[in-house]
């Protein structure tokens, strides 16, 4: 793990100081030392760019390394959810989905207005609309609290009954 995140953000740099290939837009100087490490960091994730996966997955591969064998409270929480990722995924997606058409109905809002169609895409109807960070952190604290309960109880009931094949894709 550290051999491949070295090498991966080494190979970042490199790329990105040669500044011709890996991603669609060419870092600049700026008249700032920050604008300019900012411009050098930022890299293209849609369409995905050569230099943005060297970066995340360098980075990913060094906190792997360093925090493999940490084992605490916070660890033990968060491996219930590595555990059961494709239950956490969809379970998540429909919380998010009840608790913003609930969120709609209490602050007066239209919950049609949350069906995306091409047309509001384009017209940029939606360019005011969410919450602020503070809020949005909030509300993904509460989803994972909301969530551990049956992630958990899913991880057990996984654990013991290994002999259900189709428990293993879920």
């Amino acid at each position: 793990m550290l051999g491949l995140g070295l090498g991966l953000l080494s190979l970042f740099l490199i790329m990105r100081g040669i500044n011709i290939y890996g991603d669609l837009f060419p870092w600049k100087n700026y008249e700032t030392t920050t604008k300019t490490v900012m411009s050098f960091l930022n890299v293209t994730k849609y369409p995905m760019s050569f230099l943005y996966l060297s970066l995340t997955l360098g980075i990913a591969f060094l906190a792997l390394y360093f925090l493999e064998g940490i084992q605490n409270k916070f660890t033990k929480f968060f491996l219930v959810f590595g555990r059961v990722p494709l239950f956490y995924y969809f379970m998540h997606m429909l919380v998010i989905h009840i608790t913003a058409i609930i969120g709609i109905l209490l602050f007066g809002g239209n919950w049609t207005e949350m069906i995306l169609t091409a047309k509001s895409f384009l017209a940029e109807d939606l360019k005011d609309y969410g919450y602020p960070l503070y809020a949005v952190y909030g509300i993904w604290a509460f989803v994972i609290l909301i969530l551990y309960p049956p992630c958990k109880r899913y991880m057990i009931y996984k654990a013991n009954n290994r002999n259900k094949w189709w428990l293993s894709y879920l």
